[in-house]
């Protein structure tokens, strides 16, 4: 096959919206389903670590930077993971501006969950339950003026240490499924976010399912 009959093959499935409308949800059901077996936060950190092999956003962040400590190295690093909003502050703010884009981002994932069948009155219950959790990872997590310090963002650790922040995840099995290698030494960008993440695993964190 050449590039020329792949790229064609690639630009007419996409532009194929009748075959796209047909198939629905199906493509992506074995994912939806996986992601609604997570029950718990041991199972939703497996999970995060498979998407973060993908390139799918989840609610840990894992990658390589620059050792702060060290410029001649780089640190496994884990981070704060991704929200719906684009900013942390648009979860929490009670500015006009902020309630409204709530407000619209709470529609949406609503109509989202009716694409995939749900009744009218599961998916405002789901969507409920998607900005409750997002809200509390969001209140956990750096502001932009924290996150632009250097020396907040770097807290070097042993990796035994970092699997004491939350215990109910085991980071060697993420690190693992998340194609990383084992180290010794991490950087953990945001200690509490991981802590708050462990103090509320008794919670619906997987609620949004």
């Amino acid at each position: 096959i050449t590039y020329g009959d792949w790229s064609s093959d690639v630009c007419s499935s996409d532009l194929d919206e009748a075959a796209i409308e047909r198939k629905g949800a199906a493509p992506i059901q074995p994912l939806l389903d996986e992601i609604n077996r997570a029950s718990d936060l041991a199972a939703l950190g497996r999970l995060a670590a498979r998407f973060n092999r993908e390139g799918l956003p989840a609610f840990i962040r894992l990658g390589p930077e620059p050792d702060l400590g060290n410029a001649s190295m780089f640190i496994a690093t884990v981070g704060e993971g991704a929200r719906g909003l684009p900013d942390r502050d648009l979860y929490l703010n009670t500015d006009e501006r902020s309630m409204l884009l709530r407000t619209e981002y709470l529609a949406h994932v609503k109509a989202m969950f009716a694409l995939l069948g749900q009744s009218a009155q599961a998916a405002d219950t789901t969507a409920q339950q998607v900005m409750t959790v997002e809200t509390a990872i969001a209140r956990a997590s750096y502001d932009r003026l924290t996150m632009r310090d250097p020396a907040r963002r770097y807290n070097p650790m042993s990796f035994a240490a970092l699997q004491q922040l939350a215990p109910s995840i085991d980071f060697a099995a993420y690190f693992a499924t998340a194609s990383a290698p084992a180290v010794m030494r991490v950087n953990v960008t945001n200690p509490q976010y991981l802590r708050d993440l462990e103090d509320r695993k008794s919670t619906r964190l997987n609620s949004s399912h």
